[in-house]
């Protein structure tokens, strides 16, 4: 992948995340979205977040374990991405 695609997709990511964050249609967030969008946003991801496997919207989280975690930093997520891009 080059660094034009590289570029192209971190933002097509970020895209999906911010309509992710407004609650309207978008692809589900996979683990490497989440983490595309954490360095954009400069948020560190606890390790448990290896537990993590998609999320819908905000209010739907799928996950092998650590679910209270990881609902509080996809809000971190959700509450940056709101006030930075929005």
């Amino acid at each position: 992948m080059t660094l034009k695609e590289c570029e192209n997709r971190n933002q097509a990511v970020l895209r999906n995340a911010i309509s992710w964050a407004k609650g309207e249609d978008c692809l589900p967030l996979t683990q490497l979205d989440v983490c595309i969008v954490a360095e954009c946003l400069d948020l560190n991801l606890p390790q448990c977040f290896y537990h993590f496997v998609e999320s819908d919207n905000v209010n739907d989280v799928r996950a092998t374990g650590a679910h209270k975690t990881i609902f509080k930093v996809l809000d971190k997520i959700k509450d940056k991405l709101l006030l930075k891009y929005v």
